[in-house]
């Protein structure tokens, strides 16, 4: 039984696919090299979906994460908040967040202990800094989903470009972008890589900015998938869905929208 309300896309899907990443893959804005088997349509509306939507893909290999998404935005790649100087407000104008647990171990569902100081529990922060054109990551981790611990090493938890691939690609009609990061897992601070016939508890969610790349408009302006169950994602992880870790691509639609 789906969990979204109404018309909303609230939790449209309990489980994604994380395919293998078979070959070689350039990131560079341009998703040509991807299998996007495994991708699933979020968005906030289906009224206004043709608008404001992301098209979500994640691949692995031994060595990182892969995540694409396809987005549509009437004001893309608006996000003023430097990384330098205001990391913590970044989740507020165009990004995208993803929480996960990166040790398979931990078990599905995986219930959080708010004062957990448990470092394989992440959230993370994509977004295109508008002022420098710089492709972003923030992480942070522990039981406090609201305010993670930010990595102390990263001043507020913002990855060295060094630490991690990104691009992002406005698109021909300037109503929308792609963006692809490569993420190696030592990065993410993955002490037992998730490997094929794992699962993982995980969640991602969309925000929209205002033109001005400051604010988002609140709950119409943001995109919340995988969900199992109705509660709030940032709040606690025993709502988050299921990723499945594939041993093998080229999903069929079917399997991938099930449910």
């Amino acid at each position: 039984v789906s969990t979204a309300w109404g018309d909303s896309g609230l939790g449209r899907h309990k489980r994604m696919f994380a395919v293998p990443q078979g070959g070689k893959v350039v990131i560079d804005g341009k998703l040509d090299d991807w299998d996007l088997s495994g991708q699933i349509w979020i968005y906030v509306m289906q009224q206004t979906a043709e608008m404001q939507s992301a098209r979500f893909a994640i691949m692995y290999d031994a060595e990182a994460l892969y995540l694409s998404a396809v987005v549509r935005d009437p004001s893309p790649l608006m996000n003023k908040h430097d990384p330098r100087v205001d990391a913590a407000q970044a989740w507020d104008a165009d990004c995208a967040q993803v929480r996960l647990t990166l040790d398979p171990a931990m078990g599905y569902p995986y219930h959080n202990n708010r004062s957990s100081a448990d470092d394989q529990l992440v959230t993370f922060c994509l977004w295109f800094y508008t002022d420098r054109k710089e492709p972003c990551l923030q992480i942070g981790s522990g039981g406090n989903l609201v305010m993670p611990t930010p990595r102390a090493s990263w001043p507020q938890g913002v990855a060295p470009a060094a630490e991690f691939q990104a691009a992002y690609v406005m698109s021909a009609d300037k109503l929308g972008y792609t963006f692809e990061y490569r993420i190696p897992w030592k990065t993410l601070g993955a002490k037992n890589p998730p490997k094929a016939g794992d699962i993982l508890a995980g969640n991602v969610q969309f925000n929209w900015s205002s033109p001005d790349g400051l604010h988002t408009a609140g709950f119409s302006a943001w995109a919340y998938d995988l969900l199992s169950q109705p509660g709030f994602p940032y709040q606690e992880s025993r709502v988050w869905g299921k990723i499945i870790v594939s041993d093998k691509g080229n999903l069929p639609k079917a399997l991938v929208e099930e449910g």
